[in-house]
């Protein structure tokens, strides 16, 4: 693990193991960082992170055989919060350019970061299935009332409805991606 010691009051992205200990995925060279989801095997992590100038937060895919920043669909700001289970797609949301619209990603080394579209304004991807092809998360609808969404290659943006009241999150997925859990 790593024994460096931090300035007080800096959030970094780490990643524990039983046989490493903890280890800084940011290295100290860098601004704030944390970390929001992890492949099955560990060995992929995804976050967001900042510069020592103090510049917005960006997405980062971390590998432990190297790392990667994932950028942007335009705007200045973006995050990963989820990956599938090999690490290889990952999901979040970011700014667009002229950074009035955030809306839902999903980058694959193969295309990079996708642009997954709103159901009216606004979408944030929360989750990803095991093998990458399922997205969730919630969006704005044309009413401005956010909604749980599953997104597919095939069928894009759905909504998920409400229990009758005016907003829902998806914040979950199964392995399959056939079922969905939020608020």
């Amino acid at each position: 693990g790593n024994t460096n010691t931090l300035p007080t009051g800096r959030m970094i992205a780490v990643r524990w193991t039983t046989s490493g200990g903890m280890q800084d995925l940011d290295g100290l060279d860098s601004g704030d960082s944390v970390a929001w989801g992890v492949s099955a095997d560990g060995s992929v992590v995804v976050g967001q992170r900042g510069s020592p100038s103090g510049s917005p937060f960006v997405a980062f895919r971390w590998r432990v055989l190297g790392g990667l920043q994932l950028g942007t669909l335009g705007g200045t700001t973006s995050e990963a919060k989820g990956t599938s289970a090999d690490g290889n797609v990952v999901v979040g949301s970011s700014l667009l350019a002229g950074d009035f619209y955030q809306t839902a990603f999903r980058w694959r080394a193969s295309d990079g970061m996708r642009d997954l579209g709103t159901l009216g304004s606004q979408s944030y991807a929360a989750a990803v299935s095991a093998d990458g092809n399922v997205v969730v998360g919630w969006s704005y609808n044309m009413r401005n009332d956010r909604r749980a969404f599953r997104w597919t290659a095939s069928g894009g943006m759905t909504s998920l409805g409400t229990l009758g009241g005016n907003d829902s999150h998806a914040w979950g997925t199964s392995a399959d991606g056939r079922v969905v859990v939020g608020t």
